[in-house]
């Protein structure tokens, strides 16, 4: 890893077109904790823990207080059931999985 920037694409939306006339790797996710739907800290926190899985990627936004909320009871519960927090950069690297421009990871 060469300190490739990474991008979480608006919408997770980056066609071919952009791929390819960019010089960066784009990560979306595995789940989708909804909390620009909800706004609701119980929903984001169950929503995380019900679709966590070993290796996922969780998308949550920076705007929301009740994200804040979520995310803090999701991490006690699934740090409770053994998972481990890492940034993407992390994730990519224990499973030895190249990160390369132009390509899109979901999970690891």
């Amino acid at each position: 890893y060469d300190g490739q920037i990474m991008v979480r694409p608006p919408y997770g939306n980056a066609n071919e077109y952009v791929r390819e006339n960019s010089n960066v790797t784009f990560i979306n996710w595995s789940v989708d904790s909804n909390d620009w739907r909800y706004k609701d800290g119980k929903s984001v926190c169950d929503t995380v823990v019900e679709y966590a899985h070993d290796g996922g990627i969780v998308l949550m936004h920076d705007l929301y207080s009740s994200t804040v909320e979520g995310s803090k009871c999701a991490l006690e519960k699934l740090s409770a059931e053994g998972y481990k927090f890492v940034t993407v950069e992390e994730l990519l690297e224990s499973r030895n999985i190249p990160i390369e421009p132009k390509k899109i990871y979901y999970n690891a």
